[in-house]
């Protein structure tokens, strides 16, 4: 299956969409913490290419 990619708001606009319904309320609070820049640097080059 191939990847879906998103652009950091949209994707941070559905984790937030999920939240309670199909993903953990208070993981998603601390997600949202995490800096955009931190989130991208964790994704490989390969996918920005």
């Amino acid at each position: 299956m191939p990847w879906i990619l998103y652009h950091h708001e949209t994707a941070m606009k559905i984790i937030n969409d999920v939240a309670e319904s199909q993903l953990d309320a208070d993981l998603v609070k601390i997600f949202n913490t995490i800096p955009k820049e931190k989130l991208l640097a964790c994704a490989p080059e390969v996918l920005f290419a």
